[in-house]
């Protein structure tokens, strides 16, 4: 004949103390991850947002030469004081200022760059570099700074460098 099955009346203690130690570990190692991932998702959503705003600012040096142009407003196509020249044959370092959706919001002074800035519209910083390079190129830098809450030297940089032809193409209706 076969043995009746029997059934225990719960865990015992010991048996309890062991799955709670189990999961407790198991949950802080889950939540170890959290801050990790989320510093990593910040940081690729802040090089994104540097590789379009250097994007922008390369593709309007690009398409207004021979005098380069970097917006300092949003709405630079509508009203040209709100877009600054640059020299293509001259050295220089020039400062912006971005929002979070990578839009210029205003020159700054190296001043001004290198200090925390505590505007919540600000995002983003951008350092212009111009060198020139004979004959009829300007070598032309790029560094997006961020969070601009920071100071500069506490800021995550990003640099992107490129040349340019500082001599004014032909029109298409020049032989």
């Amino acid at each position: 004949m076969s043995t009746p099955l029997r059934f225990s009346r719960g865990f015992s203690l010991l048996e309890m103390i062991a799955a709670l130690a189990l999961v407790a570990i198991a949950t802080g190692l889950v939540f170890t991850f959290f801050p990790k991932a989320k510093r990593i998702h910040l940081e690729e959503k802040e090089l994104t947002s540097a590789s379009f705003i250097a994007e922008r600012v390369i593709s309007t040096l690009q398409s207004t030469l021979p005098d380069g142009i970097v917006a300092t407003a949003p709405d630079w196509i509508r009203n040209p004081n709100h877009c600054m020249r640059l020299a293509l044959d001259q050295p220089s370092e020039h400062y912006f200022a971005y929002d979070v959706q990578g839009r210029p919001h205003g020159q700054l002074s190296s001043t001004e760059y290198d200090a925390p800035l505590h505007q919540e519209s600000i995002m983003s910083l951008a350092k212009v570099s111009i060198i020139p390079q004979p004959p009829d190129i300007a070598h032309v830098s790029v560094i997006i700074a961020t969070p601009a809450t920071l100071p500069d030297k506490k800021r995550r940089h990003s640099e992107f460098a490129f040349y340019l032809s500082n001599v004014k193409p032909p029109s298409p209706h020049e032989p």
